[in-house]
């Protein structure tokens, strides 16, 4: 990237060597080596990394569920109380 100034391409380049760390911090044979033994394997988000860095580093329990994603209790209790209104009331 010639034609861009080194400070502005800092944070990519910290986030691009964070990457690299924990891609070469595999732990898939690691994480097997717990399961056989019986050992909790802690659970980890699963998906693109470029999305969602904390998918990495991998050999942890992966799931799919992103609990980000699901509604909270007070999300749930203020959506009760509206549903009666808007299309086809009136």
């Amino acid at each position: 990237f010639p034609n861009v100034e080194e400070e502005r391409l800092a944070p990519l380049i910290g986030y691009l060597e964070f990457c690299l760390k924990q891609i070469v911090a595999n732990n898939e044979l690691g994480g097997i080596m717990e399961l056989l033994n019986g050992q909790f394997l802690m659970p980890a988000p699963g998906g693109d990394p470029i999305r969602n860095p904390d998918v990495l580093p991998t050999g942890r329990n992966m799931h799919a569920l992103d609990p980000s994603a699901i509604p909270t209790t007070a999300a749930v209790e203020v959506s009760a109380g509206g549903g009666g209104e808007g299309v086809g009331e009136g």
